[in-house]
């Protein structure tokens, strides 16, 4: 590398002084924007976070419920990751009714959860930790959900000025 791309990555705040820039994708060219620079949405993250973790515990859930509760539990963190992704790539307006359904999913979830610590196909303290990912995904949905109905409310709210 050169010392004029090592400098505009100084500037853009990815080197220290010292430090030797790293090999990604992202940090090879320094002209990408900041939206292709920026990494995925919490609530993405979070849902992935839950899904890998209901995955994991399931592996070892006694084989009685594996085709039942276990299969719900998976289905329902996965259609959740999937409805996030998908409401992502919508316009606001539209994104809204993909968030709700994402947060029936969670619901749906929470219940499969409870059903599942009362039959024994996850332990408590299994239970305990799904119930925090699923917290933190009902607050960053939240979060999201809150920020796109603002968003859409004030683009209508100047779209009907303009009109006048």
């Amino acid at each position: 590398m050169t010392n004029n791309t090592n400098d505009i990555y100084k500037q853009e705040g990815f080197l220290d002084e010292n430090e030797v820039p790293a090999v990604d994708k992202f940090s090879r060219n320094p002209y990408y924007t900041k939206r292709e620079r920026m990494q995925e949405l919490a609530v993405i993250t979070n849902g992935k976070k839950l899904c890998e973790y209901v995955y994991t515990i399931t592996q070892n859930s006694p084989k009685k419920f594996r085709w039942s509760l276990v299969a719900k539990l998976q289905d329902c963190s996965y259609n959740y990751v999937q409805k996030l992704y998908y409401a992502n790539e919508l316009p606001p307006k539209a994104r809204v009714i993909s968030l709700i359904e994402a947060q029936s999913m969670l619901k749906m979830m929470d219940f499969n959860c409870q059903m599942s610590k009362a039959s024994g196909a996850i332990t408590h303290k299994q239970f305990n930790h799904i119930s925090e990912l699923l917290y933190q995904c009902r607050v960053t949905l939240r979060g999201w959900a809150k920020s796109v109905s603002a968003t859409s409310s004030l683009r209508t709210e100047v779209n009907d000025e303009r009109k006048d």
